[in-house]
């Protein structure tokens, strides 16, 4: 292995000033070469991306797989970030409590989505610099999307996605009280930009899913309320197959109006199945699908902050009507409080 020497880590490039394209595959037959990327090759990588600021697109790649790969592919425990490696991505990539660049943000969300376990420390950090940089990134890339300061494109409400599931997984991880203060925060300082209208979807189920899981309410799980939709889309899969699928959290992520037509030939079908679904799901939530009184008051508190009832707000509080039409008497008067 030839990374060796800190002080000459520019010596392996074939222009000092600048890492080309076929300085990456020199890179990545080096590194890979054995199947494993040791602490000191990652130490020479993180150099050498910190020594050098003229880059070609494929670095971004290789900086960002050869990291995960030895944080979480071969740094033990395997699948996993311990503290100790956590503490060490820290010394690299944080200053002041901030990651230092998009391309350190990029490593970092990919490290959460590809491990089964991290310090909430890494989670919380991955979610607070993506909400940063959506409000004060503009034409910097991150997984190939050109941020625009200020604004919820489609592209930052994916990445913001990425980040709530991959902190979750399949687990079903409800969202936290840290979590939803940050969604509530970037709804709050995005309310006059144009956004995605997928924001919009994703604010009132993430903000959902905190509430009613703190309560002892298991409907929304995290995976299904932060997943897309992508089954609704699929044009190849025979609608019985998926509705046995979608069957599995219609009543628990979704209402009747939103699921009635998905399949128009089989209206009659969907609406039976969802009506079983749901009388079953009903007897046994009725008493669960409730905001306790911490929660209620958050809620009013966070809506009545800035003295104002916005429309994601709005849309959120419908949306908890529909799931529990007893809404907290705290949430009640706050809303009739902004509306007159």
């Amino acid at each position: 292995m030839t990374f060796r020497v800190q002080e000459t880590i520019t010596d392996l490039l074939d222009e000092p000033d600048r890492i080309t394209d076929m300085d990456v595959r020199h890179f990545r037959l080096e590194v890979f070469a054995d199947g494993l990327v040791s602490r000191e090759e990652a130490e020479a990588i993180i150099a050498l991306n910190a020594a050098v600021a003229n880059k070609c697109d494929a670095w971004t790649a290789y900086f960002v797989e050869a990291l995960v790969d030895h944080l979480v592919l071969q740094a033990e425990p395997r699948g996993s970030v311990s503290v100790a490696n956590c503490d060490w991505f820290v010394s690299k990539f944080v200053s002041e409590g901030a990651i230092n660049s998009t391309l350190e943000l990029e490593l970092l969300v990919s490290i959460i989505e590809k491990a089964s376990y991290v310090p909430s420390f890494l989670s919380d950090l991955a979610l607070q610099e993506v909400a940063k940089a959506v409000l004060e990134a503009d034409g910097e890339l991150i997984f190939g999307h050109k941020l625009v300061r200020g604004k919820l494109d489609l592209g930052e409400v994916e990445l913001i996605r990425r980040v709530l599931y991959a902190t979750g997984g399949e687990s079903g991880i409800a969202i936290s009280q840290f979590e939803a203060e940050v969604l509530f925060n970037l709804n709050d300082q995005t309310v006059e930009a144009e956004n995605h209208p997928a924001w919009s979807d994703l604010f009132v189920k993430a903000i959902a899913n905190y509430l009613m899981a703190v309560s002892g309410y298991q409907g929304v799980s995290r995976a299904e309320a932060l997943r897309r939709d992508a089954w609704l889309e699929d044009t190849e899969t025979d609608v019985a197959g998926v509705l046995a699928n979608a069957l599995r959290s219609i009543g628990q992520t979704f209402t009747k109006k939103n699921i009635s037509g998905a399949f128009s030939t089989n209206t009659d079908l969907m609406q039976k199945a969802w009506g079983e679904r749901n009388l079953e799901f009903s007897e046994e939530q009725q008493s669960a699908v409730k905001i306790e009184d911490q929660e209620g008051v958050w809620l009013a508190e966070r809506i009545g902050r800035d003295c104002a009832l916005h429309k994601n707000e709005q849309a959120l509080i419908d949306f908890i009507r529909e799931e529990n039409p007893n809404i907290h008497p705290a949430v009640n008067e706050m809303v009739k409080k902004l509306a007159s």
